[in-house]
């Protein structure tokens, strides 16, 4: 018996675990996609927001270094606003309004300022003109140089340019003092040290300067020193702990009066859109996913496909090959699922007509034999007797009567076999008792010990006929296996809702090798097919297709030297 196929490799199973596997793929790469076009427009609109800030806050920063008030700053508020959209607040550090940009008017400020404009103390992570120490680098203040000074600086840089040649390389400081960038250049020496030295105007500013940094340094364990512009813009940095400090807050101490006051900036998005416009990025992310989502479809269903339809198609290969050469072919079973079983099943179906086939073959080859003999026996008299050779005596017409008697029960054997085969075996089913066909099976063999038992009164409802025939063959067999004398018995009993007859004889047995042969037709245990020592091979096949007409079954138990028992079991007739 073919086991059943696994759950887990059925096609059902697989067919669902296929399907299961592509709408995964899909919905993780539908929220892959999602979240990476959701997240990206965020960061991009982020971004962009950021920058446009970050933009208002230097423009404004950049304002209030070189202005000391806000009074002139409504123009550039006003542009800014139109320039990026947003709503554009300027108050003061009790949350005064200041200026405002156009339609700002009656915004409430947000609880925390967007930023705090103030050009000596600047967020460097928001502006690339803040000074390490944190002063925007545009506030020069004092420092600031006059027209007059200005062209001078130019004419001086025009002359160092002239003697060191094009490529010379010029740095500004935020004031716009030209230096000469580098230290190894030796040449020009006067016309170096001329445009690097400080303007009055400068060294009013660094006298200044010096002398708010000594105020910061009394301390007599500082030593005094002098500060002098260097080429970056930067102040030189003072020795020992502390001294950075103090120079620090006289730069600040210095500028304040030139810049604008400190300001808190308050920038307001107006309107806003429900959601973030899917960008040309996203839509290429969107069709290219769509794709590997189709392709993995696709492939998953031609994988799926070609497991399932390459054993089909062997199977049918294999079906062809046994239709058309009508030879026992068998497929490989590859797998446990449902493919697996139709092959297995093929396979015992190949297997099962092979042994129709040789069984077809014996039989034909057996029922020739069973018909020489005695056909040729009739001949070889008749023949004799016409020659002359023999007198038809009452001897010879017995023998001769025999050999036509057998004929006629081996095509009525065959006859019954047919009608079996064919469902048309005709049944006069009645009550029956069981020990009536017992007695008379055993009173028509009298010269052997035939011994009847019977438990109760077992009925079964049967054709009397074709059961007396059943008990007839089984005994005839066992008289005929038997030795002179020894012991058949007939058994009888009631088992359940069945009734079991036994036929027990003392002959020879059977080997464990035939016993799945013994009904088959044509075979015998002796295989020389002597008619002395055997019948036609067809009785044991004509009980068990009685007994199954009848609904019953038959089985045998046998073993070598103990003898053989032919059990019948019969629905029981109430």
């Amino acid at each position: 018996m073919r086991d059943r196929p696994d759950r887990r490799k059925s096609l059902v199973f697989r067919l669902l675990a296929g399907s299961i596997a592509v709408a995964a793929c899909s919905i993780a790469a539908t929220a892959w996609l999602a979240s990476r076009s959701t997240s990206g427009a965020i960061r991009t609109e982020q971004g962009k927001e950021l920058g446009t800030d970050n933009r208002i806050y230097d423009e404004l920063l950049g304002y209030a270094s070189v202005n000391s008030t806000w009074a002139g700053a409504q123009a550039l508020v006003d542009q800014l606003s139109r320039q990026t959209g947003k709503r554009i607040i300027l108050a003061t550090d009790k949350r005064e309004v200041m200026l405002q940009s156009a339609g700002s008017s009656g915004t409430p400020l947000t609880a925390t300022p967007t930023a705090n404009i103030d050009p000596l103390a600047v967020d460097v992570s928001s502006s690339a003109n803040a000074g390490t120490d944190g002063v925007d680098r545009r506030a020069t203040g004092p420092f600031t140089l006059p027209e007059p000074e200005r062209r001078k600086l130019e004419a001086q840089e025009a002359r160092v340019r002239e003697c060191l040649g094009k490529d010379v390389a010029i740095d500004y400081a935020p004031n716009r003092h030209p230096y000469v960038r580098g230290t190894g250049v030796t040449q020009c020496t006067a016309d170096r040290k001329a445009l690097q030295a400080a303007t009055p105007t400068e060294a009013a500013a660094l006298e200044l300067l010096n002398r708010y940094v000594q105020q910061c340094l009394a301390d007599p364990d500082y030593r005094p020193y002098t500060l002098e512009p260097s080429a970056d813009g930067l102040l030189s940095k003072a020795d020992g702990p502390g001294r950075q400090k103090c120079l620090t807050a006289a730069r600040r101490q210095l500028l304040t009066p030139s810049v604008a006051p400190a300001a808190l900036l308050f920038i307001n998005h107006p309107e806003r859109s429900p959601g973030y416009p899917l960008s040309n990025v996203g839509t290429a992310n969107l069709v290219l996913t769509a794709l590997i989502v189709l392709l993995l479809t696709g492939g998953v269903t031609v994988l799926i496909g070609t497991r399932l339809t390459r054993p089909l198609r062997e199977l049918t290969s294999a079906a062809v090959r046994m239709r058309r050469e009508d030879v026992p072919t068998t497929v490989p079973v590859r797998s446990r699922d449902e493919i697996g079983e139709l092959a297995a099943a093929l396979n015992e179906l190949s297997e099962h007509r092979g042994k129709l086939a040789d069984l077809r073959r014996s039989m034909v080859s057996d029922l020739s034999h069973e018909l020489r003999s005695p056909l040729s026996n009739i001949r070889g008299w008749l023949e004799a007797v016409e020659d002359g050779v023999a007198e038809m005596t009452p001897r010879l017409t017995r023998s001769l009567l025999e050999e036509t008697m057998l004929l006629g029960r081996l095509v009525d054997d065959l006859q019954d076999l047919a009608l079996a085969d064919a469902g048309g075996l005709p049944l006069h089913r009645q009550d029956v008792l069981v020990r009536e066909v017992l007695d008379q099976a055993a009173m028509a063999s009298p010269d052997a010990e035939v011994t009847v038992r019977v438990s109760g009164e077992p009925r079964v409802f049967a054709d009397p006929g074709r059961l007396r025939q059943v008990v007839g063959n089984l005994v005839t067999n066992a008289v005929r296996y038997s030795p002179d004398g020894a012991p058949i018995t007939l058994r009888a009993k009631e088992n359940g809702d069945r009734v079991s007859i036994e036929v027990a004889d003392s002959g020879p047995g059977i080997a464990a090798e035939d016993l799945p042969h013994v009904f088959d037709r044509f075979w015998r245990a002796e295989k020389s097919r002597n008619r002395a020592t055997g019948g036609s091979g067809l009785g044991l096949a004509i009980v068990r297709q009685l007994v199954r007409a009848h609904g019953g079954d038959v089985s045998v138990r046998s073993a070598l030297g103990e003898g053989s028992t032919f059990t019948i079991s019969l629905p029981k007739h109430d």
